[in-house]
């Protein structure tokens, strides 16, 4: 892990674009050593975010995670509709909030990641709340 984070603070330090690598490690890095297991709040790996658009049947990613008993889930969505590569141009934050039932999209440009974020949104709620309506809001 040492190896990998070392490779990631160099590539940071570097001028590049900021890729899904940089993005994975540092969410892993944030739910392990800042959330934590036992917290109510959970920030989803982009490749499981990205998945869940991609994927007809997610109930075998979403399992593991053990998102039903987390009150906040912040997930990471990227406009790519290409799962085998990091084609994607733009990130924006879909949030869950349990205890309102409400999913809010946040963008810096208005719309760009919409659809996607709907998309993941239904999938979540068909497995966090099969029998209920939720909200979803642009913020």
């Amino acid at each position: 892990l040492q190896n990998v984070n070392n490779k990631l603070q160099n590539n940071v330090i570097q001028p590049i674009w900021l890729t899904d690598e940089h993005l994975n490690s540092y969410f892993d890095q944030l739910n392990s050593h800042v959330l934590g297991s036992s917290s109510g709040a959970y920030i989803m790996n982009p490749l499981i975010s990205h998945a869940l658009k991609s994927l007809i049947n997610t109930d075998h990613l979403l399992q593991p995670l053990q998102l039903t008993e987390k009150n906040i889930i912040v997930i990471p969505v990227n406009n790519s509709n290409d799962f085998d590569s990091e084609s994607g141009t733009h990130w924006s934050l879909l949030i869950y909030n349990r205890s309102l039932g409400s999913f809010y999209y946040y963008d810096s440009i208005p719309q760009k990641n919409i659809e996607q974020s709907k998309l993941i949104a239904n999938k979540l709620a068909s497995f966090l709340l099969p029998k209920f309506n939720y909200d979803f809001k642009v913020i």
